[in-house]
């Protein structure tokens, strides 16, 4: 480090904070201070901060504060040349080791240099430095599968008495606190969580109308031969709402004919988890009886999963493309709401996960979608996390106030404008829960422009991608 006292001038850094939920002792106050110790004792002023705030150090993509410093650093235009970090597994805990030397190997020959201010060990490129440094990586990605491996039994043995173990219960159930000496706590509302590491959550049925509702679509679909469809269309005629008040569309009946909880039974680690990063089959998963009575019999919901297996007949990915292709021929273009309506091929989440993107199954098919909609193709992933983060979505009312505040400002509504706005939910949000960006329009007062009343007058009713 240069002299401070001989006056030579103070080396620049970029300090680098991340905290996912383990420790406390790895808070974001925590390690400022840290790094801001190390920085006075060796004459290092800091000029800039990237911060990952509650995020998993096991990925990049979900990382903005690293891609935001790897990108300023590449550039060439960074005003640093030290990046100063907690530690090694604050610098990422990577199941490949050799990813994380990676990315410090690109800022050193950018002329960056990494410094790791709670270890023992100076990061000066010798061959201690390197096996340690090396040491604490392969430690910090063991940690994440050992760590995975806990969570997942501890999962496994609380659902197996019955408790709920994570996510949204959906339409019809809530879930409710349930205290240590088994006494009945309040029900959590939608972005509630416990507090008290005691207590359990276990799911219980609603209100006796929705548990009426999933009895009827799945008569409906089993008994009557009705397609998902044809279902949410006949609930939202009857003003019959969904959950959070959204109306029905055949995504939702969909979820709820396919969720196995209605028959009284819960599915543990289907999604896989981000270390495994794959679905895993239902006969891989751990299962568990819940509490409460089922809603549906065991032999309905079983016949449901035959229906809808006979009716998407899910073949090989020459199949799939093959229905994608009628699907354009008949339409003269793609999007997701068009795939997840029609009845003869998979949801658009299928094949979403079959080619890897929507954007590849258009490109097999030979459909262009734009600069535009493939922009909002990839940006549907991203809004989605957002608005399950975000927590409860506002009523009708106060959307509609959001709208004509927005649309009073900007002086016109679209999807990008409402996607676009700080505050408010994504444009998605707004066209699910009226139905269309164009009744949305109709309520607030806004004349569409003469392209966006063509392109919604080619879809079928009023278009809510507009």
């Amino acid at each position: 480090m240069p002299d401070v006292a001989s006056g030579n001038p103070k080396p620049r850094a970029a300090q680098y904070l991340r905290m996912s939920t383990e420790h406390q002792n790895y808070s974001i106050h925590h390690q400022g201070v840290a790094i801001a110790a190390y920085a006075g004792l060796h004459g290092i002023e800091i000029v800039r901060t990237y911060t990952d705030e509650g995020i998993s150090g096991l990925l990049l993509h979900n990382r903005p504060g690293l891609k935001r410093l790897l990108a300023d650093v590449l550039s060439g235009q960074a005003d640093f040349d030290l990046i100063l970090t907690y530690d090694v597994s604050r610098w990422g805990r990577f199941q490949d080791p050799d990813q994380s030397a990676h990315y410090e190997f690109l800022c050193r020959e950018a002329g960056v240099r990494i410094e790791y201010c709670a270890e023992p060990f100076c990061n000066d490129g010798s061959v201690t430095a390197s096996i340690v440094k090396q040491l604490k990586r392969v430690m910090a990605a063991e940690y994440s599968r050992e760590l995975a491996v806990k969570v997942s039994t501890a999962q496994r043995n609380f659902a197996g008495l019955g408790y709920w173990v994570g996510g949204p219960p959906g339409f019809a159930l809530r879930r409710q606190i349930v205290h240590r000496d088994g006494a009945l706590g309040p029900t959590l509302q939608l972005g509630q969580q416990k507090w008290v590491k005691t207590d359990h959550v276990v799911l219980v049925p609603g209100p006796a109308e929705e548990v009426a509702l999933v009895q009827r679509i799945y008569r409906l679909f089993v008994i009557s031969g009705m397609s998902r469809k044809t279902i949410s269309r006949t609930l939202n005629a009857e003003g019959l709402a969904a959950a959070d008040g959204a109306l029905w569309t055949p995504d939702r009946v969909h979820e709820v004919l396919t969720n196995e909880k209605y028959a009284g039974v819960q599915v543990i680690g289907r999604a896989g988890g981000r270390l495994l990063k794959a679905k895993r089959p239902r006969e891989a998963c751990a299962q568990a009886t819940l509490k409460f009575e089922p809603m549906v019999g065991r032999a309905c919901f079983d016949l449901a999963q035959r229906c809808i297996a006979r009716r998407i007949r899910l073949r090989g990915d020459d199949a799939m493309i093959a229905g994608l292709k009628t699907l354009l021929a008949e339409q003269g273009r793609l999007n997701r709401g068009l795939i997840n309506e029609d009845e003869r091929i998979p949801c658009a989440q299928t094949y979403q996960h079959r080619f890897g993107s929507l954007l590849e199954a258009y490109r097999r098919v030979g459909f262009d979608p734009g600069t535009r909609a493939a922009a909002a193709s990839a940006r549907h992933g991203v809004r989605y996390r957002q608005r399950r983060r975000t927590g409860p979505v506002p009523d009708n009312a106060e959307l509609l106030e959001m709208a004509r505040t927005l649309l009073s400002q900007a002086g016109s509504l679209s999807m990008r404008i409402l996607d676009d706005a700080p505050g408010l939910p994504p444009g998605q949000v707004f066209a699910q829960r009226f139905g269309s960006l164009g009744t949305l329009y109709d309520l607030v007062g806004y004349t569409p422009t003469y392209k966006q009343a063509k392109a919604m007058s080619r879809m079928t009713g009023r278009g809510r991608w507009v």
